[in-house]
């Protein structure tokens, strides 16, 4: 896929994660729509365009978040790395495995941030943070899946499969 599509695509939903997913609570915690974009877009086209998703993506969100830059980027890059070995028609066909997919990449990507963090020298959440946040957060995500995953789909097949060129 081309990035003049891809780029402002993620950066409109980072944009919107931002501002109106950021009020659009369930249990205090919001839906992650740029690792839901990754996740699907890994799935639907392997680890090359997942990768660049990724980065671009955790780069957007580093524009408009407080943490270090760069960290939101490396740890996407990670997950979609990891949901890469997961590439199969049987995880594409099944929203519930997708679902799943979803719930686990959240929860890694939030483990690794955290973790990164802790590393470089800053304040983390307690790890009670982990139950009240990442896991709630992971699972609201995952429940997006059953609209977003068939737009990405449909994203899939309408741009076909031309290689990611710059």
């Amino acid at each position: 896929m081309t990035p003049f599509l891809f780029v402002p695509l993620l950066g409109v939903l980072t944009i919107l994660q931002a501002t109106l997913f950021a009020h659009i609570t369930l249990l205090g915690v919001h839906p992650d729509l740029v690792l839901l974009a990754v996740v699907s877009w890994t799935l639907l086209r392997g680890l090359g365009e997942g990768l660049a998703w990724a980065f671009v993506g955790g780069l957007w969100i580093d524009l408009l978040s407080g943490g270090p830059f760069g960290l939101s980027a490396l740890t996407l890059v990670l997950v979609a790395f990891l949901v890469s070995f997961l590439e199969a028609n049987l995880f594409r066909e099944h929203i519930v495995l997708v679902m799943l997919i979803i719930i686990g990449a959240g929860i890694a990507r939030d483990a690794l941030y955290l973790g990164f963090l802790r590393m470089i020298g800053q304040s983390t959440a307690p790890v009670d943070a982990i139950w009240r946040v990442v896991i709630p957060a992971a699972f609201y995500t995952s429940l997006l899946a059953p609209i977003f995953f068939p737009m990405m789909q449909w994203l899939h097949r309408a741009t076909g499969r031309e290689r990611l060129e710059w």
